[in-house]
């Protein structure tokens, strides 16, 4: 099976209750299905925080805030 996670906030890293959500959605659906990630980035340390998606995403695409 195949999922598209398409969030509003950079699921990393996990500041906030919403990214922490997102990330428990991400790492629980890359369990049983491969995952593709879109996700609005608002600075770099979003953006360098992604790196570390990619072993459970199989595409990870940052669209500036």
């Amino acid at each position: 099976m195949k999922l598209l996670l398409v969030c509003t906030t950079c699921p990393v890293p996990p500041f906030s209750g919403a990214a922490l959500r997102e990330l428990g959605w991400l790492r629980t659906a890359a369990g049983f299905a491969e995952v593709a990630l879109v996700t609005l980035v608002r600075n770099e340390r979003e953006l360098t925080a992604l790196a570390g998606l990619e072993s459970s995403c199989s595409i990870v695409r940052a669209v500036s805030a």
